[in-house]
């Protein structure tokens, strides 16, 4: 060995520690030696140090000059700025000092208020091999021996000038949130120091350990033979209606499983074939198929078989479009639905069945409340668009404005017609978006309104209504309009007459009430959501989905008009408060209105008028949820969960949605759904895919369909580059800017494209992805770092899009130039200026970024920072097994109320279990081990905010056998 390269370590085991005051010191595993200082007053003179007594080899005792090379850090910095926006400031220079001692000398001493950040780092400068912003934190110093063979070195931390002392480059002021007493902050000083990686030499080049290596555990194969058939149980909200209902639902498949283009024969259990149209809609990076929307008419509950490699077959009676003298007509072997020219008004001109007029036309209104008179607006159709056009299933797209009669524009609106091969159905899904010169409009009411024949004795049936008795009625009178006694007549066969409107409206979360005329007629907690008339030659049942949810809404029919209504007009809707949430469309706000109409010759059936409710309410749709979990399509980990670990989470996950209640269309009040913020829906669809339970799988429609329709920017002129953006979630979710990294949530709207086939998310997913790309790489916030890197590493494992791929690498260079490389920490500014560390929860998101960006890309340079990112949140942040502070902003721990916490232990686990996947570090496993024991043994101190990243605990748990 060269003189050049001879060199002695100290090993962490041979320093011992001794302080005084309530100075601590501890090692951990990355072979870092801690000293600590609480968040109290100082004193001077109190100190904490570690001591080594060392040998020299004769090699270096002879040498006339001999290097010491060590590591040193601490979690403290003594600049601030002016303009401190939301950062308090409590800056100590001049107090605390880091020193070394050789045989009791001080050889070299800093400041720990010294600031060890270079100047910002500017995306220009920096490339795959920038240099992290922070100075090098080896040192290394030139000694004398003189014929030494023993040295004593000691790593202090040392009090010079208390706490309570003011020097003049001290300031002190609290940040927005703080509760701490102003006093408290001047004087309470906080610090932690570490040292490691010493080492004497004849070279003045610093010592730099290498990383360990571990085996990385065995893996489950990936499975890569074509099955010869996937079997799924159609899911149903109850029994079918006769008649049968379509399906529309994503499928996912295992990598490698089928080859894209492959031919699919759908049969039911009975070896049936079903007509199906199949269309792959993502593909994993081999080119096979990763998820498969199946479109098909269910004649009934039960197992289905998509045979792969087979070919599938046509329908009876195929759906078709026909262009005539008088526009576009859609045929499906039962209905006859003519829309008409391109231009024209509202959704279709006519419906027939056998040649007899069924209804319409069917046009669109909307009224606001232009605070002191009325403006109503019709919708004008303008282009229609056949979007998809085969044997199964025909979806027109309809465009058009919403104008009055003098003009005045509202802004658009768009609708899909669904015709489906063989059924009497026409299923129609419309939104209309504010562009008027309103912030907020003031909605009285947005119907669809559709002209019906006359039929005399025809009766209307709103569904379960209970009749109103009159100590009921008096009960409720004093919020009712129009007044008198309730109408003796059965509610479930009221009679059609000219000139009287039958009403059903749903008016509050826990009240529905059904009319005749002004006259109450029946009562419910929770209409039903439809109306059935019964008639000599008609009969319909007209659905409206989310009826009692998203209220209010109502039904009316009279015996020549049938109106489906959202915020349906009554006589105190000119006296509704202002702030009350259902009747507000902020500007570039979208609503929309989801309803089905069943036309038959004879009268259906209550119940079969109930079982098409059912599926109009919740779609069926094809699922296995082994299937779906196993087959690695989605971040929710194997079907099969750690004991004790599900019961644990499943309060917490309800809490933070299905157990959220429905508060009207507009959902104003509520936070539950952050706009799209950590990951909620995806929650949703994760507990559906564990539990089974299909409202779950309601609450993750939901939701992205409120992000999609409420959240998203669809117009606004003064910021134009906001369109497509989502708004920060805020008290009426449309009055906050446009959102930046940490919102820019893609993921749920595309997961519900690609378990629905809704076009409009993935319409929505495209567009916030475009806005993912704008944003700035370089935040210095492990989540805005970490959110966007996760989006823009999934839409690269979508699309093969290079421009997600440039971004990804991006965002990788700034997670690497703010991860400090020996102690494996994102240094987030979190309250105040000075502390600067990891903020568990927030390096949780970048946690999950590294993940994506390694599975998408298989970037080792993602792995190694999610692996010094976990080194740095069990060695620092875990002062206990599986607990985590909240911030490095002591202030922050007091004022959660917990200096240590299993809130995010779901996230880090996670983080832990995929690095031990990958890795096979024993450290990772017994971190993933800790998290887990955690959170059985903390139920009640548990957030599940990223809840992607929690699978990784249970694939780790699996592949563990523990």
């Amino acid at each position: 060995m060269s003189a050049e390269t001879f060199r002695v370590c100290v090993a962490a085991a041979s320093w011992l520690f001794n302080g005084n005051g309530p100075y601590t010191g501890q090692t951990d595993f990355r072979g870092l030696m801690q000293i600590h200082h609480p968040w109290v007053t100082s004193a001077e003179g109190h100190q904490g140090a570690w001591r080594a007594h060392v040998s020299l080899p004769p090699d270096l005792a002879k040498a006339q000059r001999v290097y010491l090379s060590f590591y040193q850090s601490d979690n403290y910095h003594g600049s601030h700025r002016d303009e401190h926006d939301w950062l308090g400031v409590q800056a100590f220079n001049g107090h605390r000092f880091k020193q070394l001692l050789v045989d009791g000398q001080v050889v070299w001493e800093q400041d720990v208020a010294t600031d060890e950040w270079l100047e910002p780092v500017q995306p220009a400068t920096v490339d795959e091999q920038a240099e992290p912003a922070f100075r090098d934190g080896c040192v290394v110093l030139t000694l004398e021996p003189r014929g030494r063979k023993e040295l004593d070195l000691e790593f202090r931390m040392i009090d010079r000038v208390a706490s309570t002392t003011r020097l003049p480059d001290d300031m002190f002021w609290p940040y927005s949130w703080s509760t701490q007493d102003p006093a408290r902050i001047a004087s309470h000083f906080q610090t932690n120091a570490f040292f490691g990686d010493v080492a004497l030499s004849l070279s003045d080049q610093p010592y730099r350990p290498s990383p360990r290596t571990w085996q990385a555990p065995n893996a489950a194969t990936t499975q890569t033979k074509q099955p010869e058939a996937v079997t799924l149980n159609l899911w149903t909200p109850g029994d079918l209606p006769a008649a049968g209902y379509p399906v529309r639902c994503g499928v996912p498949m295992p990598e490698g499983c089928c080859p894209a283009g492959t031919k699919i024969r759908l049969e039911r259990a009975d070896g049936e074939a079903v007509p199906v149209v199949i269309t792959e809609t993502s593909h994993w990076p081999d080119g096979s198929v990763r998820w498969l929307l199946c479109e098909f008419v269910a004649s009934g509950p039960g197992s289905y078989r998509l045979r792969l490699g087979q070919p599938g077959v046509a329908p009876a009676s195929p759906v078709r479009v026909e262009r005539g003298e008088q526009g576009l007509t859609i045929e499906n072997g039962t209905l006859s639905i003519r829309l008409g020219n391109e231009q024209g008004e509202g959704l279709f001109e006519q419906i027939t069945r056998d040649g007899l007029r069924m209804a319409g036309p069917c046009r669109l209104s909307m009224k606001l409340n232009r605070v002191g008179w009325l403006e109503a607006f019709v919708g004008d159709r303008r282009t229609i668009t056949v979007e998809r056009e085969d044997a199964v299933r025909v979806v027109l797209r309809l465009d058009g404005e919403m104008r009055s009669k003098e003009g005045t524009r509202l802004g658009p609106w768009q609708a899909r017609v669904q015709v489906w091969a063989g059924l009497p159905y026409v299923l129609v899904d419309w939104r209309v978006v504010n562009e008027s010169d309103q912030s907020m409009a003031m909605l009285l009411d947005w119907s669809a309104q559709m002209e019906m024949p006359k039929q005399p004795g025809a009766t209307a049936d709103f569904g379960a209504f209970e009749p109103i008795t009159d100590e009921q009625w008096a009960k409720e009178s004093w919020s009712r309009a129009g007044g008198g006694k309730p109408m003796k007549a059965d509610p479930r066969a009221m009679r059609v007459v000219d000139n009287i409107d039958l009403l059903c409206r749903q008016e509050q979360a826990d009240l529905a009430m059904t009319y005749h005329a002004t006259l109450p007629v029946g009562m419910a907690s929770r209409a039903p959501g439809y109306v059935r008339l019964s008639g000599n030659e008609v009969s319909l049942v007209a659905s409206m989905r989310w009826f009692a949810e998203e209220y209010p809404k109502g039904i009316w029919i009279r015996s020549d008009k049938l109106a489906l209504c959202t915020l349906p007009e009554a006589l105190e809707a000119m006296t509704w408060r202002h702030d009350v949430p259902f009747v507000r469309l902020g500007r570039g706000e979208s609503k929309r209105q989801t309803f089905a109409l069943w036309f038959e010759h004879q009268a259906i059936s209550a119940g079969q008028a109930d079982a098409f409710n059912a599926c109009v309410q919740d779609a069926p749709r094809l699922c296995d949820r082994t299937w779906f979990l196993d087959c690695g399509a989605l971040e929710t980990g194997p079907a099969q969960l750690p004991a004790g670990v599900d019961d644990t989470l499943a309060p917490h996950l309800a809490a933070s949605g299905i157990d959220i209640p429905r508060l009207g269309h507009r959902e104003y009040w509520d936070t539950a759904w952050m706009n799209g913020y950590r990951g909620r829906a995806h929650a949703g669809l994760l507990r559906h895919l564990i539990t089974g339970d299909p409202r779950w799988l309601r609450y993750f429609d939901a939701a992205c369909r409120h992000n999609a329709d409420v959240d998203l920017i669809r117009y606004c002129p003064e910021h134009p580059d906001w369109v497509g953006s989502i708004h920060q979630y805020s008290a009426d979710h449309t009055s906050g800017v446009a959102t930046g990294n940490i919102g820019l949530n893609t993921d749920d709207q595309l997961e519900h494209y690609l378990l629905t086939g809704d076009p409009d998310s993935l319409e929505a997913a495209r567009g916030l992805s475009e806005h993912v790309l704008q944003c700035y790489s370089f935040a210095r916030s492990a989540r805005a770092v970490g959110w966007p890197l996760s989006q823009v590493s999934r839409w690269y494992d979508e699309t093969d899009d290079p421009r997600f791929l440039a971004k990804s690498r991006e965002l990788l260079q700034a997670a690497r130039a703010f991860i400090e490389p020996r102690r494996g920490i994102f240094e987030d500014r979190h309250g105040v200026w000075n502390y600067q560390g990891a903020v568990p929860f927030m390096t949780a998101y970048l946690g999950h970024g590294l993940i994506r960006c390694h599975r998408a890309t298989g970037n080792p340079e993602a792995l190694r920072l999610l692996c010094l990112l976990v080194d740095g949140l069990l060695a620092e942040c875990s002062p206990q097994p599986g607990m985590f502070v909240y911030s490095p902003n002591p202030e922050n721990n007091l004022n959660m109320g917990r200096p240590a916490t299993a809130r995010w232990t779901t996230n880090i686990g996670g983080m832990c279990g995929y690095a031990w996947l990958q890795t096979g570090n024993p450290a990772y496993l017994q971190g993933m081990r800790d998290c887990r024991d955690a959170i059985l043994a903390h139920p009640d101190d548990v957030s599940l905010d990223m809840v992607e990243t929690l699978g990784w605990i249970y694939a780790a748990s699996a592949a563990s056998g523990q």
